[in-house]
């Protein structure tokens, strides 16, 4: 694993949402440390549309809208590859085009970051087998403080 305080974070529009139970404080705790400099986070441009959801909060679309965020370029052949292989893991044995988006997420998280953080329940199943593909650390929010708090209890 790379220490999150030298590597981009990117992070899925679920991350930032508030749901009235414990993740709320990680949710703070995030900001804080983006906030501090402690972490550069990354917003992938596939997932800007999805924090319009209702249920995102205001500050969390603040803090989104004031992020590095990706924009789309054109892909080179082993990057499509790659997405390709990527939508291939996260279809499993569904309709053919669903889970895509969620396969540009981790794609594009794979391009820009050393870590993706996603509350996903389908991602997080599949990361051991999109890892290899991506090259990324994949991981829920409480899981990337987690590691966030062992390098810096480190250093």
């Amino acid at each position: 694993m790379i220490d999150p305080k030298i590597t981009n974070t990117v992070i899925d529009a679920n991350v930032l949402r508030y749901d009235g139970s414990a993740k709320d404080a990680a949710v703070n705790r995030l900001i804080s440390l983006w906030a501090e400099g402690e972490v550069t986070l990354v917003v992938p441009h596939s997932v800007m549309s999805e924090l319009e959801h209702p249920n995102t909060p205001p500050q969390a679309k603040q803090l989104a809208n004031s992020q590095i965020f990706s924009i789309p370029v054109t892909l080179t052949p082993g990057e499509r590859e790659k997405r390709q292989l990527m939508r291939q893991i996260l279809q499993g044995n569904a309709q053919t085009g669903k889970h895509w988006a969620d396969a540009d997420h981790v794609f594009e998280a794979s391009k820009y970051g050393g870590y993706f953080i996603t509350e996903d329940t389908r991602i997080n199943d599949k990361a051991p087998k999109l890892q290899p593909a991506s090259e990324l650390c994949i991981v829920r929010l409480a899981e990337f403080l987690a590691i966030y708090d062992r390098f810096a209890a480190a250093s």
